[in-house]
């Protein structure tokens, strides 16, 4: 965004008439960049929900593989939200 405001600021330097115009330009890109940024936000929270609900039911699935296992009890600890294995025998 920088090196565009640059580019306008350098392309109306010294042009007093030209000066709303440039800053119509920048208020453009400003809008712009804005919105971008916004999607880009949208889209990192959606990404994260779907990472945290695969994350969820790989554990699910992780737990009911191992639910049957006569070596070792699976334990959730919910403090810190792992799973500790305890050894049987």
């Amino acid at each position: 965004m920088r090196r565009e405001e640059k580019r306008i600021l350098e392309k109306h330097n010294g042009l007093d008439s030209e000066r709303p115009v440039m800053g119509n330009e920048i208020t453009d890109m400003r809008e712009t960049y804005s919105e971008l940024k916004d999607e880009m936000h949208d889209e990192k929270s959606r990404s994260l929900e779907l990472l945290e609900k695969q994350h969820l039911e790989d554990l699910d699935d992780f737990a009911k593989n191992h639910a049957h296992d006569s070596e070792m009890i699976l334990i959730w600890n919910s403090e810190i939200p792992v799973f500790e294995i305890n050894s049987q025998g």
